[in-house]
């Protein structure tokens, strides 16, 4: 009877941790991926050296962090006159998934 109790208890637990870790907020990286395939996006990558930042001011876990990367992706949308109004809608979901991370900070 006490294994059966430990048994659910513990599925019962693991359950709950699946479910809270499941977020339906989208996210920078969620974004990221589902906009490479959209038709007027443009990806490339460069290097970390043209950043060009002073790696001497950062602390060492930043140093860290920057010397863990080796290149940037980039994921930009040109607006001209025809995309006016979808770049808008573009930036402004961009915005909400950024004022979101801000807040989770």
């Amino acid at each position: 009877m006490n294994n059966l109790i430990i048994r659910v208890l513990a599925l019962g637990i693991t359950l709950i941790l699946f479910l809270t870790s499941c977020s339906s907020d989208p996210t920078l990286q969620q974004y990221f991926v589902d906009s490479q395939e959209k038709q007027g996006f443009i990806t490339t990558t460069i290097p970390k050296s043209i950043l060009g930042l002073d790696v001497s001011q950062m602390s060492a876990s930043s140093q860290e962090a920057y010397n863990s990367i080796n290149k940037v992706n980039l994921l930009y949308y040109p607006i001209d006159k025809q995309n006016t109004a979808a770049f808008e809608k573009e930036n402004a979901q961009l915005n909400a998934i950024l004022k979101s991370m801000i807040l989770k900070l």
